[in-house]
């Protein structure tokens, strides 16, 4: 989570150089938002980023925003295009995927974050949130 809202503040920062706050919306869901991963980087949020945040939870499978919609939409355009294609050519992964919609929708930014990236940031988190526990236990 932490990557990813740190390479879309990025984008974010280049696209409204005058951006000083971001709303987050999501769904109640403890496994994914709701727990202590999630409050402690949003604790750290203005440190991290450099912006400032606030976090609003919808009631677990209530919440649906334009980001719904979006996914529906990458989701279908995908689906579609890859049953039209002869079996050698469908969209078989992330990859071809990304091409696919980059090239086609046109409104939304896709980016692939590479896995090596991934496992690196995801070790850093760990540890600072080993960090965090050690002192408020």
């Amino acid at each position: 989570m932490h990557l990813i809202q740190e390479k879309t503040i990025q984008h974010l920062k280049k696209a409204v150089p005058q951006l000083e706050f971001v709303e987050y919306f999501s769904d109640g869901c403890a496994a994914q938002y709701k727990n202590r991963k999630s409050f402690h980087n949003l604790c750290e949020h203005e440190k991290d980023f450099g912006i400032k945040a606030s976090w609003s939870f919808f009631a677990t499978s209530h919440g649906k925003s334009p980001c719904d919609g979006i996914g529906g939409t990458v989701k279908r355009s995908t689906a579609m295009e890859s049953l039209q294609q002869p079996l050698e050519n469908q969209i078989l992964n992330i990859k071809y995927m990304v091409a696919y919609c980059s090239k086609t929708l046109t409104n939304i930014t896709f980016q692939i974050l590479p896995k090596k990236e991934l496992k690196i940031h995801q070790v850093k988190q760990k540890e600072l949130i080993g960090l965090v526990s050690l002192f408020t236990c």
